[in-house]
């Protein structure tokens, strides 16, 4: 094939206009150019990283909007994308074709599913509501605020009469063990995604000049612009981690604050963020794309372009990974099935690119892993051991 043909092949598929019979083609034609690296002519194609990060792209963004349809239809193509990956840089993808068409090596005996709603609600009183125990409809009324559970996994705050700005509000926490996270709607319209075993406290309404919260672990942030009465000024949205605050006046964005992950990393999806280290007078106003990292009790805040559809990708319901290693992807199995990991000997190298669904068995997830990759894994009780 002409170098120019291949590179029109790219740009269809990248826009979408190309066939399935194009797609095969592409791919195939990919894998062989990857085996005679010497074929490849930059100055049609352009880098070989920029291409690949291109296409990879443009497969996890697919794997993403079709994740709710049935895969049949995209088998074929699929599994040629995972033979292209596979062979790039070391790297291993992960298909939904594998998920689909490999059965487990565990035994069904040793199948553990994600731990489920557990959610529990801490009312201002330190009164406790189980939510996974309570049908949808109204928890309890506390002044002028009504708490409702609409469906099993959201929480929201309605505001019934106008809001007395001399009363103080009442703080409630919300928490999320292990397992499944939980969506909440603030009082004043902001939606909220927690990730397992997350926490946010927040009032039950907001008065004054800001909208604070705090959180722990991983939240995702629809933030609503909101004025103030003379309309001329926006309310700003602040939240609260370890070591750090988050200003916005109305934007998405991902917090990641879990202790063991050694940093907070903040990142913006759209409108605009500050990000703060405690006790530091530097700050750092973030653009769409960017990630700020915040090494609590540093000051200093890194910011990079990060992958926006791998940051949020667990709000979606999948695990994302690019060239992701394995001591990352166990710590997110920790979370999700409340289970332990232990090493046996040297950690693998290996690094995996793909998509996992969340609702996965822990026994599915780990055969994909085994599959595309040196790692082993045994389950003894409720432990993963991973072995070289």
């Amino acid at each position: 094939m002409k170098r120019e043909d291949f590179q029109e092949l790219i740009e269809k598929y990248l826009d979408g206009s190309i066939d399935e019979k194009g797609k095969q083609i592409l791919f195939l034609y990919y894998d062989e150019l990857q085996k005679n690296k010497e074929t490849w002519d930059e100055e049609v194609l352009g880098s070989r990283e920029t291409v690949r990060l291109r296409l990879l792209n443009k497969i996890l963004t697919d794997i993403k909007s079709h994740k709710k349809n049935t895969w049949s239809k995209k088998r074929k193509w699929l599994s040629v994308a995972a033979m292209f990956l596979m062979v790039m840089a070391g790297t291993t993808f992960l298909s939904r074709y594998y998920y689909n068409n490999h059965r487990s090596a565990n035994s069904k005996k040793n199948d553990i599913l994600p731990v489920g709603n557990q959610a529990v609600l801490i009312l201002s009183n330190g009164s406790k509501i189980i939510l996974k125990d309570r049908e949808s409809g109204t928890l309890a009324r506390r002044g002028n605020t009504i708490i409702s559970q609409s469906r099993p996994g959201q929480l929201i705050y309605a505001i019934t009469s106008n809001i007395d700005n001399k009363k103080e509000p009442e703080y409630n926490t919300l928490t999320t063990p292990r397992g499944e996270g939980y969506q909440l709607v603030l009082s004043d319209g902001t939606r909220v995604w927690l990730n397992a075993e997350s926490s946010i406290t927040f009032p039950s309404f907001f008065t004054g000049k800001d909208r604070i919260v705090s959180t722990t672990g991983e939240a995702y942030f629809e933030v609503n612009t909101i004025a103030k009465r003379s309309g001329l000024e926006k309310i700003p949205f602040i939240v609260k981690t370890r070591g750090q605050e988050v200003k916005v006046l109305g934007t998405h964005f991902n917090i990641n604050a879990y202790p063991e992950e050694g940093s907070n990393k903040t990142t913006l999806l759209e409108g605009s963020v500050q990000v703060l280290g405690n006790g530091a007078s530097e700050s750092r106003v973030l653009r769409p794309g960017q990630q700020a990292s915040l090494k609590p009790g540093s000051g200093y805040i890194s910011v990079e372009n990060v992958s926006l559809d791998k940051v949020v990708a667990w709000k979606d319901g999948l695990f994302i990974l690019d060239e992701t290693n394995i001591t990352d992807i166990m710590k997110q199995l920790e979370r999700l099935y409340d289970v332990k990991v232990e090493y046996e000997g040297k950690v693998p190298s290996v690094r995996y690119t793909g998509s996992i669904p969340r609702k996965s068995a822990l026994s599915k997830v780990l055969r994909m892993l085994e599959r595309t990759g040196s790692a082993r894994f045994k389950m003894e009780n409720n432990v993963i051991i991973v072995l070289k």
